[in-house]
């Protein structure tokens, strides 16, 4: 029997779910202040879930505008909220990512987003701005 098959309410389900999240947990060294969601979607959803539950009305979110899907993250952003661009490199048609020194991020930006891979680009942070 798979996943699919059985009762998201049963225990069998519930047990297994716990499981994955003590296994996230560990793996990414989680906090417990801190909550573990299991959604639906892939990125592009999650381009509207970040700004939904990290900037509050009022605040800003900065961007690195570093490739195609940052570029989606932030058309998503505006649409909830203030963005402002901490760099890019669109004018340079994303063939690198921005250097450090290029960044200019917000006093008290609710968030910074960055996409650490650009994989329609072929670019890549190797370390994080």
């Amino acid at each position: 029997m798979s996943v699919l098959e059985i009762s998201h309410r049963s225990d069998v389900f519930e047990s297994m779910m716990e499981r994955a999240e003590t296994d996230i947990r560990t793996l990414a060294s989680i906090p417990p202040g801190y909550k573990v969601l299991f959604l639906q979607g892939g990125a592009s959803l999650q381009f509207s879930m970040v700004p939904m539950n990290l900037l509050p009305s009022g605040s800003v979110a900065d961007y690195i505008d570093c490739g195609s899907w940052a570029d989606k993250a932030i058309q998503e952003a505006k649409k909830l909220g203030r963005v402002h661009i901490a760099a890019s490199t669109k004018a340079e048609r994303y063939c690198r990512i921005p250097l450090q020194s290029e960044l200019e991020v917000s006093p008290g930006a609710a968030y910074v987003h960055m996409t650490s891979n650009n994989t329609i680009e072929g670019t890549q942070y190797h370390q994080p701005p």
